[in-house]
Order: structure tokens, then sequence, then C-alpha cells
């Protein structure tokens, strides 16, 4: 089956856990560079209607159940199955859905030990009917913003890890006052397969 996506997407593709609606996830430790945030970006939970979200999502071999579990805080659970030391795992993720003005994010973390601790995978996202964009932030661009003190946060090794961005600086992220930051080549499609 042929695509219109160029090749290289899908090598990046290839290196990140797909999970539904929020498919920022990364695989943490094994060498993927990523942005990290301590707590979830954008400027208020996005309210959601469990029948626009819940169910059996895909993307490439990556399969993933959602459920809302807190509608007005835009919570989302959602388990899927990873490969960890060669056996197939169950992983639960929580999702938090949010917005700044029109634009939503997807804002995740494990919810294995240690949850409260550990920082957020997120990205842009677009939600259409049984359909699922992101748009993964740019380390390399992401990395300048915080080298050059336009975004709190530091840089750890080639990860990227934001303080909490303001209202401001994510209104600035949306604008594109800060110049592009999304990986706008490559978005992560997934669908919904089962309601």
């Amino acid at each position: 089956m042929r695509t219109n996506r160029p090749s290289h997407c899908f090598r990046r593709l290839h290196l990140k856990i797909v999970s539904a609606i929020s498919a920022a996830l990364v695989l943490l430790g094994t060498g993927c560079s990523g942005v990290y945030v301590l707590r979830p970006v954008g400027e208020k939970p996005h309210a959601l209607v469990a029948a626009d979200w819940e169910g059996t999502w895909v993307m490439d071999k990556a399969v993933a159940k959602v459920k809302v579990v807190d509608a007005g805080a835009g919570k989302l659970q959602l388990a899927g199955v990873e490969e960890k030391d060669g056996k197939p795992t169950l992983v639960i993720y929580t999702v938090f859905i949010t917005e700044s003005g029109k634009t939503l994010f997807a804002s995740l973390r494990n919810d294995g030990q240690d949850a409260d601790t550990k920082p957020y995978v997120w990205a842009r996202l677009r939600h259409e009917p049984d359909q699922v964009l992101l748009w993964w932030p740019d380390v390399k661009r992401f990395g300048e913003l915080v080298g050059a003190g336009k975004l709190s946060g530091k840089l750890d090794g080639s990860d990227v890890l934001l303080d909490s961005p303001s209202a401001e600086q994510v209104t600035a992220l949306i604008s594109g006052v800060l110049g592009p930051v999304f990986d706008a080549e490559c978005p992560a499609v997934l669908r919904r397969v089962a309601r």
C-alpha cells in the first residue's frame, strides 16, 4: 500500500509507541529523543464526550483501547500492549486532553510505579470523527529555544525537559512567534476501528 508520506516519516513513527488519542508515547529509555513537560500542556482541560473518544484506535501495527475516566477534566485512560524484555506486556497510560484557544494538546504518562513524578510526553492534536492527528514537538527546535532562554527548561542529553509552559508561552508556540516548533511533515494518524 502506497502513501504520500516521506519515507523518513515512517522511520520516525516506528521509533515511537503509538497510543490512541495521545499517540505521543515515545519509547522511554531506548535512545529516542523527546520533549517532556512537568504538567499537561494547555490552558485548561478540554471537556470530552465519551462517544467521540472511546473505542479501539490503531496506527500502523499499534492498537489501544481508550476510555474516558473524567470528561470534565479531559482525562482518558488507554491500555495497550508493549514489548518489554521480549514479552508482550499490558501498559496503561493516563492522557489529558487540554486546550488553549481552539488548539488541543494531548499529554500522557505511564500509570506505572512513580507515575506522579514522571514527566509527560505531549503533542499538538486535531480530533476529527474517528481520526486523530498529532504533531510531535521538534526536539531540536525546543532545545534551541531552551538554550536561548526563550522557554524555561533544561537539556538532559538529547531530551528536553520543559518547566510548565505559561499561557503566554503556549500562545507563542501555537501562533508561530517562536518559529516552527512541531513536526509538520510527519503527523501521527490514528483511526478508530471500533466504538
